[in-house]
């Protein structure tokens, strides 16, 4: 663990059907950051990410008509100036992921500690703490969505008042 200036390389190509398919790179350079890195394309946040401990650093967004060949950290410069957090990782899709990215349990405190538990290519190995992909949700964990969670403190409001 430490605080780095990091460089982020991205090599892409605009998507077929473009007239340009010769492939390009760029590199952005954040500001200092605490480690554990990874980088990641979001789709869903049209951005390339830098996760890192205690949260996300945006590269560069606007990613729709592109493909993208190749994300690495290229660099990574010792700095002061950045707090190491307490990040948390949960196992999603055999990807160790932040919890600050979707608002999970957070099952495990390092990214060390969770790499050594999740199964690579989304499998959730036995005896391996992982999050269920699709709800976010430990293994051994009922979770509710938002509507359910409301029904149930509505009712439970109702009858908060009532005499047994």
């Amino acid at each position: 663990m430490g605080c780095f200036v990091v460089t982020v390389s991205i090599t892409y190509k605009l998507k077929a059907g473009f007239s340009n398919q010769n492939p390009s790179t760029v590199t952005h350079t954040s500001p200092c950051l605490a480690s554990p890195f990874t980088v990641e394309l979001d789709r869903s946040a049209d951005g390339v990410f830098l996760n890192y401990d205690g949260g996300r650093w945006l590269a560069e967004g606007g990613w729709v008509n592109y493909d993208l060949l190749d994300l690495s950290i290229v660099d990574q410069t010792p700095c002061t100036g950045c707090t190491p957090g307490t990040s948390s990782y949960d196992c999603i899709n055999g990807t160790c992921t932040l919890t600050s990215k979707y608002n999970t349990p957070g099952l495990y405190t390092s990214l060390s500690d969770c790499q050594a538990v999740c199964a690579n290519g989304g499998a959730c190995a036995e005896g391996k703490k992982c999050v269920d992909p699709t709800t976010f949700c430990p293994d051994g964990k009922i979770c509710i969505d938002q509507g359910e969670f409301s029904a149930a403190e509505a009712l439970i409001s109702k009858i908060g008042s009532e005499v047994c």
